[in-house]
């Protein structure tokens, strides 16, 4: 049975294969065209901008930091939740006192102790003083009977009463002496004691107020109010919480002054170089793209950062000072898409960025017919390098595509080689 090889193509069928067609053409088109087509310099405004993501962050803010004590951390027992405004004078963290609870009632009861064994001292040297009074006004009065005895001319009496008279006067006097000396020795004694005690006294008193006075830091107050901003944990990429436990003197809280807010930007090494105090910065913030933002770089470090977080890489910090505030809505921390404006010309010539060849001596271009030229460009964006007009070229100059720039540059003058 002989098969029908002239069946018609379905309709649906036909229609595909037509327009597959027709792609195919056009696309061949195209890639002639591109072909023939040389590049060749254009004139126009030039911009060119480094867009980088920012942060606000304050000008100026009262940091607050975790407090010196005998231990290396301390741990955070509560904090005034995030965001919320303190007012003058308001506690905003405070840290576990447990410990310095018990070690100040413990100097209490010590310094009570102490002052009362300070006051039995005084009270004991009082009456010792008083003892001692006593027994020496009796020494004076035995010596001035034996002193009257004793005065008797020897003629009146007899010669062995007149000795025992002159001995008993002699022994009335030593023992005066001897009693006159042991009462300051032991009021010397007494005042000694005394002055240890006190002593005593004062180191506890000055060890209770040290005591009060760490405790009372547990307590973080701040001076002029504002809205609270928790500080990062240290190597978890997280904010403070309650609970956690810091290292003395590092930072926790902190209350931005809203009234100048400032954009932070972090650059790379690359980046850095094409940055300069005093150019121009447009920026949106992330949660309020209808605000737009200028200003202009106010500094730039020179000391480079390491963070944890962004791994072994090194970036420096950018300050961009902002034209104007919205505070009902600008806060520190936001992030914002920040755009640097490294170069703005209102006419400059343009070379198609397929027309420009790349070696260690700088960037090369050829004009057709003519040799490769070493030239100094302005800047670049995704499609073209611009060049100022010192460059000997035009608008309108056909370019070469495809050539080998020479290894040896020629010198230069005004971006044109020297004859």
């Amino acid at each position: 049975m002989q098969k029908n090889i002239d069946k018609p193509m379905p309709d649906g069928l036909r229609s595909l294969v037509r327009s597959a067609l027709s792609f195919l053409v056009l696309i061949a088109g195209i890639t002639v065209a591109a072909g023939d087509t040389e590049p060749r310099i254009e004139r126009g405004p030039f911009h060119q901008e480094l867009v980088l993501s920012g942060t606000l962050a304050a000008e100026n803010s009262e940091r607050f930091y975790a407090p010196r004590t005998q231990q290396w951390n301390v741990t955070i027992q509560w904090m005034k939740p995030e965001g919320e405004t303190a007012a003058p004078g308001e506690a905003i963290v405070r840290f576990d006192d447990s410990g310095m609870v018990d070690k100040i009632e413990q100097l209490e009861k010590d310094l009570e102790e102490q002052e009362k064994k300070h006051q039995n001292l005084i009270a004991e040297m009082r009456d010792q003083k008083l003892d001692l009074d006593r027994q020496i006004e009796e020494a004076e009065l035995d010596m001035a009977i034996a002193n009257v005895d004793a005065a008797v001319p020897e003629d009146l009496r007899k010669a062995r009463e007149y000795h025992d008279f002159q001995l008993a006067l002699a022994k009335s006097r030593t023992d005066l002496e001897r009693k006159r000396f042991n009462a300051e020795q032991e009021q010397a004694n007494a005042r000694d004691k005394i002055k240890g005690s006190a002593l005593n006294l004062e180191l506890l008193k000055t060890k209770l107020a040290h005591a009060r006075q760490l405790r009372q830091s547990l307590e973080l107050k701040t001076t002029r109010g504002g809205v609270v901003i928790y500080e990062e944990k240290m190597g978890e990429n997280r904010k403070l919480q309650p609970g956690d436990s810091v290292q003395s003197t590092r930072p926790v809280v902190n209350i931005p002054d809203l009234s100048r807010l400032q954009l932070e930007v972090y650059v790379t090494e690359f980046e850095r170089r094409q940055i300069e105090e005093g150019q121009r910065v447009a920026a949106r913030l992330d949660a309020y793209p209808d605000i737009e933002l200028t200003g202009q770089v106010r500094s730039v470090s020179k000391q480079a950062i390491q963070k944890r977080t962004w791994g072994k890489s090194i970036h420096f910090k950018v300050v961009v000072a902002l034209d104007r505030m919205d505070p009902d809505r600008m806060r520190p921390g936001m992030s914002a898409r920040t755009a640097i404006q490294l170069v703005k010309v209102d006419s400059a010539l343009l070379v198609p960025m397929t027309a420009v060849q790349w070696n260690a001596s700088g960037y090369w271009i050829q004009a057709r017919d003519r040799e490769p030229l070493l030239v100094h460009p302005l800047g670049f964006d995704d499609f073209y390098m611009a060049i100022d007009d010192g460059s000997g070229l035009s608008e309108g100059t056909l370019l070469v595509a495809r050539f080998s720039p020479p290894t040896t540059p020629a010198k230069l003058t005004a971006g044109v080689p020297d004859e």
